[in-house]
C-alpha cells in the first residue's frame, strides 16, 4: 500500500478485512506516525554539518579503546592519525585469575 494515507484512501477497497481490523485503531496509528515523524524544518542554530564535527584527541581515545579491547577500532582510528599512534604502548592484557585467587563466594559451591 505504500503510505498510511494511501492505505486509508485505497487500501480499504483492496483489502477490506485488513481495513476492518485497523479501523478501530486509526487514531492511534495516526498519532504514532505523527510522534515518530522527524521534523526537518526545526531551527538548530547550526549552519552546516561541518560545524558539528568533533575532533577528539585520537591518541588518548585510541589508548582508552585499546585498554577496553577494541583492537580493530584502534587500528582504524590510528590510520586516520598516524603520528599520534606511534607513541602508543601495546595493549596490556590482564592475566585471567585462577580459581584459587578468587575470594570465596557467599553462594557456596555446587562442586
Amino acid at each position: 500500500f505504500g503510505t498510511l494515507e494511501r492505505f486509508w484512501r485505497e487500501g480499504q477497497k483492496k483489502d477490506p478485512k485488513l481495513a476492518g481490523k485497523l479501523a478501530p485503531f486509526r487514531e492511534q496509528i495516526e498519532m504514532s506516525r505523527f510522534l515518530a515523524e522527524l521534523k526537518t524544518d526545526a531551527e538548530t542554530g547550526v549552519g552546516s554539518l561541518e560545524e558539528l564535527k568533533a575532533n577528539p584527541p585520537l591518541a588518548s581515545l585510541a589508548m582508552y579503546l585499546g585498554e577496553l579491547g577494541f583492537a580493530s577500532l584502534v587500528k582504524r582510528l590510528l590510520a586516520k592519525d598516524e603520528p599520534a599512534g606511534k607513541d602508543l604502548p601495546a595493549r596490556s592484557r590482564k592475566p585471567h585469575r585462577r580459581d584459587e585467587d578468587r575470594p570465596p563466594s557467599a553462594q557456596g559451591s555446587i562442586f
